[in-house]
């Protein structure tokens, strides 16, 4: 079987086909995101842009600032 060469599909599947790695990798993603919020004190997504895909909307870019919480730490 040949295939055309293309873009490699970044999805965790679905069904018998589910990654295995699915659910260790969202809970990376929310420790990692967790630990960065809790240094900022606001953000704001400047530009995005999305694709439709089968059973979802997927962004493909995502331009986000941050604002860095300048409050003293409490003693």
């Amino acid at each position: 079987m040949t295939r055309a060469a293309g873009k490699t599909p970044l999805n965790f599947g679905t069904g018998i086909h589910m990654c295995l790695g699915r659910m260790i990798t969202l809970l990376e993603q929310q420790e990692v995101l967790s630990s960065l919020l809790t240094h900022w004190s606001e953000f704001e997504v400047t530009d995005s842009e999305f694709q439709g895909a089968m059973y979802s909307t997927v962004a493909t870019r995502m331009t986000t600032r941050f604002v860095p919480d300048v409050r003293l730490p409490s003693r």
